[in-house]
């Protein structure tokens, strides 16, 4: 399987990571390009712990249908896309960074391929933002879409346990 990343958060413009907003029950957003096509997509969100190195890596993933974008196939250049494994190693940069050292926000380098912008009108952001830049005419996952939206709809599965009955001594 092949992966393109739609949007990269570190440092906040407070100087915490991201991540303080999921420890505090918040929420941040990433915007969907509305000229991604439309479609069924697994989108995988992933979380670095570069508290401790070798890094941590927690990720999961979401079944999401893409709706109101386009209706053509969007062509994604090879430079965008990676496979997992292999999307990185334990020798990148974004990978080995330390945090407690003389670190720079602002000089982070996020691992993985470029951002992928579908609209000829997104520019890549500065790269630690709570956000990506994106074109006024796309829409985040968040509740007040943008003037035409690209519709996200998440489709919650089952966990294994409650397809599978566990023993009770577990």
């Amino acid at each position: 399987m092949q992966w393109f990343k739609i949007d990269e958060q570190g440092f906040l413009a407070d100087g915490s990571w991201t991540q303080s907003l999921y420890n505090q029950n918040k929420t941040t957003t990433a915007v969907v390009p509305a000229a991604l096509e439309n479609g069924d997509y697994l989108i995988r969100h992933e979380i670095i712990a570069l508290h401790v190195l070798p890094a941590e890596f927690y990720i999961s993933c979401i079944q999401a249908t893409v709706s109101g974008g386009s209706d053509k196939a969007t062509d994604i250049p090879a430079e965008f896309l990676a496979k997992f494994p292999g999307g990185y190693t334990t020798q990148d940069k974004g990978v080995t960074t330390d945090v407690f050292s003389q670190f720079q926000p602002s000089e982070y380098q996020y691992p993985g391929p470029k951002l992928f912008f579908a609209d000829s009108t997104a520019s890549p952001s500065s790269g630690n933002s709570s956000s990506s830049s994106s074109p006024s005419s796309s829409s985040t996952t968040s509740s007040a879409p943008a003037s035409t939206p690209t519709k996200v709809k998440c489709k919650a599965k089952r966990s294994l346990a409650s397809r599978h009955r566990l023993p009770r001594n577990h």
